[in-house]
């Protein structure tokens, strides 16, 4: 699979995936390879991508992540493949008003828009 241009729904017919433990994320993917969830071979989920990249790198199984997730985190037997149509989704980073802005929170803003492109 890691040398297609892009993924297709029928690509992960029958793929072990590794996908978010969030119900919304699995709908959505269900949703966009129209089949039940059911139906996909998830053989497990993660809350964060970096805990999976082994399990992708030794070809267990594939993960389904959000683009810039791994950005500067990806090494050279990794590659990241849209899909196609294209899944798409929003992000929101919330905090309570008159909060103040430290250099640490102010980092954390920029990588965030870096990542996902504001």
């Amino acid at each position: 699979m890691a040398t297609k241009s892009v993924i297709n729904p029928i690509d992960i017919q029958g793929i072990p995936l590794v996908l978010s433990p969030r119900p919304e994320v699995q709908q959505l993917i269900a949703s966009w390879a129209n089949v039940d969830y059911t139906s996909l071979n998830v053989i497990g989920t993660f809350n964060l991508i970096f805990n999976v990249l082994p399990i992708v790198a030794n070809q267990t199984a594939a993960a389904l992540a959000v683009e810039g997730a791994v950005k500067n985190r990806m090494s050279d037997d990794l590659v990241f493949i849209p899909t196609e149509p294209r899944i798409e989704t929003n992000c929101v980073l919330v905090w309570r008003q008159g909060r103040v802005i430290t250099p640490v929170v102010q980092e954390l803003i920029t990588r965030f828009e870096q990542a996902f492109g504001h």
